[in-house]
């Protein structure tokens, strides 16, 4: 196993240097849904990194980004990363797609660092020794929520979800947080197209149902659809748990967040902080939305990492820190560093409600 890192690193550090030079720029591959229907996250992963590439470059660090769309397919992903390896000669590849999932076992073969942005740990999750998820373990959306839900004394729920691997880790997650006998986990109402057209249908049955509270798994343009239905429904004493989908609808002004004091609460990762939010309105002219953060992030520690002058892959999984955070990864190379915070309304504003 040692002389197998040994022979990867003499690989890595000669690709480096011949193709690159001792001092050229260093050379990140992404890999982002840019058209297709996910295009709004890789997109907002892509502005990230673009930010991050900026603030680099301010300290005289220069970092090319090789940009490819997989256009929301597995295949799409395949074909972008064998031209980023074989043409560009990429030094890392960050994930801005849900379909990078279908190449991690080819990008294992090479001794570059694979960061993922957008896929969580859950029951889709493949592992790869040099694929690392900044995005975290998707059961701790809902472990999140667990304090609130008690504080609350929320007896009953329905779950609002699309056909998913990913649904299915929120479903059983949600299950065992009202598994007590106290509590009472109502039903899961699926729905399989994107768009979520039957959102009425949903509206309705979950109204029926009569539940303290609905969990909507859904995107920020269809969640405001939702939340519109149950409007129309005049169902003012649900109340609505969501992840970060509703911020990102309120961003966009798809609904008027302001309309639900206590009767809405949802999730934002705590790497929207401060030196962020700084950065993005010093260096780019749109706001950070998504998984912006992530595509920030990435390119930072991808970029220490190439710099370490060793194993890039083994210098990421020991943990680096950006901007005063530590990130570390666990067994599975998947980050627990940026944690789910809660948030809710009050007197018409947007605030943390989390411990």
């Amino acid at each position: 196993m040692k002389l197998l890192r040994i022979l990867a690193l003499l690989v890595f550090l000669s690709f480096s240097k011949t193709a690159h030079g001792e001092d050229a720029e260093l050379r990140i591959g992404v890999i982002a849904s840019l058209t297709g229907f996910a295009a709004p996250y890789g997109k907002a992963v892509v502005e990230g990194a673009q930010v991050a590439v900026a603030k680099l470059a301010k300290s005289n660090v220069k970092v090319r980004l090789i940009i490819e769309d997989d256009r929301s397919e597995t295949r799409g992903a395949a074909t972008a990363y064998q031209k980023l390896k074989d043409i560009d000669k990429i030094q890392a590849l960050i994930g801005g797609s849900w379909w990078v999932n279908g190449i991690v076992k080819t990008v294992e073969r090479d001794p570059i660092p694979f960061i993922s942005c957008e896929t969580l740990y859950n029951k889709d999750f493949i592992k790869g020794k040099n694929y690392f998820s900044l995005a975290g373990d998707l059961r701790d959306w809902i472990k999140s929520l667990v304090p609130l839900i008690k504080e609350k004394q929320w007896n009953t729920i329905v779950m609002v979800r699309f056909v998913s691997g990913f649904a299915d880790t929120l479903e059983a997650e949600l299950r065992v947080a009202f598994a007590p006998p106290d509590r009472k986990f109502l039903a899961a109402l699926e729905y399989s197209d994107i768009e979520m057209t039957g959102a009425s249908t949903l509206a309705a049955r979950t109204v029926a149902l009569k539940p303290d509270v609905v969990f909507v798994d859904s995107q920020p343009q269809t969640f405001a659809i939702f939340v519109r239905e149950l409007e129309k429904l005049k169902a003012d004493n649900i109340v609505v748990l969501t992840h970060s989908v509703a911020d990102d609808a309120a961003k966009q002004r798809l609904f008027d967040i302001g309309k639900y004091e206590g009767r809405l609460y949802f999730l934002r990762r705590s790497s929207y902080n401060s030196e962020l939010l700084k950065d993005f309105q010093a260096l780019s002219t749109v706001e950070p939305q998504l998984n912006a953060d992530l595509g920030y992030y990435a390119v930072r520690l991808a970029v220490e990492a190439i710099k370490s002058g060793t194993d890039p892959v083994a210098t990421l999984r020991a943990g680096l820190v950006v901007d005063g955070i530590q990130f570390s990864f666990d067994e599975n190379n998947v980050s627990h560093t940026v944690v789910q915070e809660v948030y809710g309304v009050r007197d018409g504003q947007v605030i943390k409600v989390s411990k």
